[in-house]
């Protein structure tokens, strides 16, 4: 894991200690915000399921940042 990476966790982990944001995508399934059903969520689904998350959330979450997120990167949204 590069450095920007490490970063990058540790920024999410600190924006999203006790956010309300995480009970609700507790309750989402990854596959319920597939709308498309492609294996991966755009910006636009998680917007869409995930009205409550902010632009900087999803940045910070998009590990890899190729502007979708993998089950990997969506389940980081449900973890703390």
């Amino acid at each position: 894991m590069t450095n920007a990476m490490k970063l990058k966790s540790a920024l999410f982990a600190a924006l999203f200690a006790g956010a309300s944001t995480m009970a609700m995508a507790q309750e989402v399934e990854f596959e319920d915000v597939d709308a498309d059903g492609d294996g991966m969520l755009s910006m636009q689904e998680v917007k869409d399921a995930l009205p409550d998350v902010s632009d900087d959330q999803l940045v910070i979450a998009d590990a890899n940042g190729d502007d979708m997120l993998d089950e990997a990167e969506y389940e980081v949204l449900s973890e703390e």
